[in-house]
């Protein structure tokens, strides 16, 4: 990401923006990312980054 070689970016149960420990640096490297999406219910650190929002709201064993 940081090469700017990345050209989309999906990003599902993970929050790196918070966790990661070098949190700084990957928000910069993902700033390079052309699309970023997060599939996420709530607007957490990482997702107020991203350029879609696609919320994953299929709760287990819920069918339909």
């Amino acid at each position: 990401m940081n090469a700017g070689q990345v050209g989309a970016i999906m990003i599902y149960g993970a929050n790196p923006s918070y966790n990661y420990h070098a949190a700084d640096k990957f928000n910069a490297a993902l700033a390079k990312v052309k699309t970023k999406i997060s599939f996420n219910e709530y607007l957490d650190e990482t997702t107020e980054h991203c350029d879609y929002v696609i919320p994953d709201s299929s709760f287990p064993g819920k069918l339909g």
